[in-house]
């Protein structure tokens, strides 16, 4: 199954991101890896809405979601570059952000980044 949706740039896209990756699911997921991808994909598109520079850009979203039996794939993309994708390495309690990749980094099976423009963050979950 490969679907593609579109959210605004707004403090919405997270939440209607998930509702269109639990629509997009042709098959069940168990719970916990549902869980998994609602996280994750809640992190990538609130990073989106926040780092992508919107006022240089239309403000939408784009999703696509590629399931099958075995895996999920999933990939944000945005108009603008997704250059300065990274965690903060090693954390520390001064940084003020990057700690949202971490749990992308610990939850997801994979993920990465191509940068763009448009630059687009994605990841994999396997069943």
């Amino acid at each position: 199954m490969r679907r593609e949706a579109t959210v605004p740039a707004d403090a919405s896209a997270p939440s209607k991101a998930r509702a269109l990756l639990d629509e997009a699911l042709p098959i069940r997921f168990p719970d916990d890896r549902l869980h998994d991808a609602r996280l994750v994909l809640t992190e990538i598109v609130a990073n989106a809405v926040r780092h992508a520079g919107w006022n240089d850009w239309p403000g939408e979203i784009l999703l696509r979601f590629d399931a099958d039996d075995a895996r999920l794939r999933v990939e944000v993309e945005q108009p603008a570059t997704a250059a300065g994708v990274r965690m903060v390495e090693p954390p520390t309690a001064v940084a003020t952000g990057g700690f949202g990749l971490r749990l992308v980094g610990m939850t997801a099976d994979d993920w990465g980044h191509d940068d763009g423009p448009p630059g687009t963050v994605w990841f994999e979950l396997s069943r």
